[in-house]
C-alpha cells in the first residue's frame, strides 16, 4: 500500500497547473521556470499539442520546473489580453517571475523538457529561442560526411594516383 502511495505521488507530482486571472501571480512569480500553454478550447492545433504538453509535464525531473496552461477564453482572459496573446497555441516561458520569451523550438516532449532544464540552469535571452530553432533546422539539412572521401555528397570519389617508374 505504501508503495502505491509513493508511486501515485511521483506520477502525479508534475500535473499541469491551470493558470487563471486570479492565481497567475502565485504560480508565475516564483523562483522557478514555468512554461505556460495559452490556448482556447476550440483551437485544433491546441488540441493536437495538449497530449505532448501533458507528457512533458509528467516527465519533468526537477520540481523547480512547471508546465501550466491558461484558457484565454474563460479563466485567463485578462492575463491573455495583458500579454497580447491573440493566436494559439502560444507557449511562453517565465523564469523567476519574468517573461523571457515565446518557446519556438520543436514541440515534442524531449525538446520541451531539455529546454526547461537548460533554462533552469542558465539565463537565456529571448533571442536564444530563435537561435536554437534555426540551428536545429540547419543541422537537420546537413548530410554527414563520408569518412572515405571527407565529403557530404552522395557520390563516392575515388583517388587514384598514376606513377611511372624509371628503370
Amino acid at each position: 500500500m505504501e508503495l502505491l502511495i509513493i508511486f501515485s505521488i511521483f506520477v502525479f507530482s508534475h500535473a499541469i497547473i491551470d493558470i487563471t486571472d486570479d492565481n497567475f501571480q502565485t504560480h508565475l512569480f516564483t523562483p522557478r521556470v514555468v512554461m505556460v500553454d495559452f490556448f482556447v478550447p476550440w483551437c485544433s492545433d491546441c488540441k493536437m499539442i495538449a497530449p505532448t504538453i501533458e507528457l512533458a509535464s509528467a516527465h519533468l525531473l526537477d520540481p523547480r520546473c512547471l508546465i501550466a496552461r491558461a484558457d484565454c477564453m474563460t479563466s485567463a482572459k485578462k492575463l491573455c489580453d495583458s500579454l497580447n496573446i491573440h493566436s494559439w497555441p502560444h507557449l511562453i516561458v517565465f523564469k523567476n517571475g519574468q517573461n523571457i520569451g515565446e518557446y519556438t523550438q520543436a514541440r515534442d516532449e524531449i525538446s520541451i523538457n531539455s529546454f526547461m532544464m537548460a533554462t533552469l540552469a542558465s539565463n537565456p535571452i529571448p533571442q536564444y529561442f530563435q537561435l536554437l530553432a534555426s540551428q536545429r533546422s540547419s543541422l537537420a539539412e546537413e548530410k554527414p560526411k563520408d569518412p572515405i572521401t571527407n565529403s557530404g555528397g552522395d557520390k563516392i570519389e575515388v583517388f587514384h594516383e598514376k606513377k611511372t617508374i624509371d628503370r
